[in-house]
């Protein structure tokens, strides 16, 4: 039931009381009978001042005031359990490109039993005018591979955000307006904020958006990264997953990832970087490994894995030009060779029944 009077709570700010004062000019005539609008003061620390987002919280959840608006870009990830964003204002006033993905709008607040308050500022709310962000995993690279749900999202999509290792006459086959945002080691040609934002902001304009990644968004694909920013913008994001690169492999070279009585684990490992991880498990499958290979298989015998242990190495899984090697960690410890890239590094004694490996 709506309050016979709203007590509305802001910052003692100038500038945020004007544009506080504007978002309320915005509501429809009549809808806001009786309110009155206060403000807790804020709090001076040399030259920065304390935006007291707690205890405007604080004040809806507890009762003292109905509703609180302050900047969006100060809204904290998670919200204080009680209270919710009801409405996301348009934006407000203008903002530089490096800014912080809200800045501009303004955040109203009020109790999450409170249904009142969305109805009240409905007609302020820019978030149903939002499109929707998916992430779509394309897999390893044949599009034979692509999910059901993958290409349904494909022929929905207004644009689509897409790496570099993925088919590009499948995907103009589309007739969408696309976007290369790829990253390869030392060529990146957007980086993780640019596409963020990116993809935010083509959302917020109301285009149905897929964000097109090779293998799964969510094994090294930076997807966890993008849901996570599009939740903080209130952007409604969903993830259709795909075929990751090791499963892509076990499938076209036959080669049992797990296998009674000689593998009952796997890891997948991020194979780039100073550090080496080498997980106590029986199968490990190193991504993006290629100019590391060394020094992987030199940690893999340190760590106690027998040199003897067989690596199979594949290049470009799942497509035409697909390579496969076989090796063992000894030898690649050893060996001066210059690796293709994208490689997959496939290490455990299941590389011995791989069906591949019996056609050489």
């Amino acid at each position: 039931m709506i309050p016979e009077q709203i007590h509305i709570i802001t910052r003692n700010n100038r500038s945020l009381l004007r544009q506080v004062k504007q978002l309320l000019n915005m509501l429809p005539a009549g809808i806001l009978t009786s309110s009155r609008l206060s403000y807790l003061p804020a709090i001076r620390n040399g030259r920065q001042e304390l935006h007291r987002v707690a205890k405007l919280h604080t004040a809806v959840a507890s009762g003292i005031a109905d509703i609180a608006i302050y900047p969006a870009d100060e809204l904290p990830f998670p919200l204080t359990p009680g209270v919710t964003v009801v409405a996301m204002s348009a934006l407000l006033t203008e903002t530089t490109v490096n800014s912080h993905p809200l800045s501009g709008r303004l955040a109203v607040i009020a109790r999450t039993h409170d249904r009142w308050a969305a109805s009240l500022f409905a007609t302020t709310d820019s978030r149903p005018t939002y499109g929707q962000v998916t992430l779509v995993g394309f897999g390893p690279g044949d599009p034979d591979l692509l999910t059901i749900g993958g290409y349904k999202a494909l022929e929905q999509a207004d644009i689509i955000f897409h790496d570099d290792l993925l088919d590009q006459e499948f995907l103009r086959s589309f007739g969408k307006e696309t976007v290369y945002v790829g990253k390869r080691k030392g060529k990146h040609h957007a980086e993780q904020a640019d596409i963020n934002r990116l993809l935010a902001d083509a959302a917020r304009s109301g285009k149905q958006v897929v964000r097109l990644k090779g293998g799964d968004p969510m094994i090294f694909a930076h997807g966890g990264e993008e849901v996570l920013y599009l939740k903080n913008c209130f952007v409604p994001v969903k993830v259709i997953p795909g075929v990751t690169t090791a499963c892509a492999l076990a499938a076209i070279t036959q080669t049992s990832l797990t296998y009674r009585s000689i593998s009952s684990s796997v890891a997948f490992v991020l194979g780039h970087g100073n550090k080496v991880r080498t997980p106590d498990a029986d199968t490990l499958v190193y991504y993006m490994g290629a100019g590391n290979i060394r020094k992987i298989a030199g940690s893999l015998i340190g760590s106690g894995r027998s040199p003897q242990t067989p690596a199979l190495l594949v290049y470009n899984v799942s497509k035409p030009d697909q390579q496969e090697f076989f090796s063992t960690l000894e030898e690649l410890k050893n060996s001066k060779r210059t690796w293709p890239t994208p490689l997959i590094i496939l290490v455990g004694e299941v590389v011995n029944l791989s069906a591949s490996q019996e056609k050489t």
